[in-house]
C-alpha cells in the first residue's frame, strides 16, 4: 500500500505574494469605476457606489475623530449597514 503524503499549506515564506485586498479597497475600487451605477437598494432608498462610498468615509471620519476602537452595529437591515461596515472598514477599526 502507498503512503498517502499529507497537503500542507506553504509555509509564509513560501507563500506566493498576493496583493492586500481589504473591504474599503473593494468599495474604494467600485466607486472608482462604477460610481454611477446602483450598489444599495433598501425601500425608498437607493445608494450609486460613489454615495455608498461618501457615505462610509463620513462614518470613518466620525470613528477616527472620537476615536473608536470598534462599531457595533444594532440596527435594521437597511441601507445604514453597508455604510456602517464600509465606514469602520474604511476607519480601520473591527465591526
Amino acid at each position: 500500500m502507498a503512503a498517502r503524503s499529507r497537503s500542507r499549506a506553504p509555509s509564509p515564506s513560501r507563500r506566493p505574494t498576493e496583493p492586500h485586498v481589504n473591504l474599503s479597497l473593494l468599495l474604494e475600487m467600485a466607486a472608482s469605476t462604477l460610481d454611477d451605477r446602483v450598489a444599495v437598494v433598501s425601500g425608498d432608498v437607493t445608494l450609486t457606489y460613489a454615495e455608498l462610498d461618501a457615505a462610509a468615509r463620513r462614518v470613518a471620519g466620525k470613528l477616527v475623530e472620537d476615536g473608536a476602537e470598534g462599531l457595533v452595529y444594532c440596527g435594521t437591515n437597511d441601507a445604514s449597514f453597508p455604510i456602517a461596515l464600509f465606514g469602520a472598514a474604511y476607519a480601520g477599526v473591527p465591526f
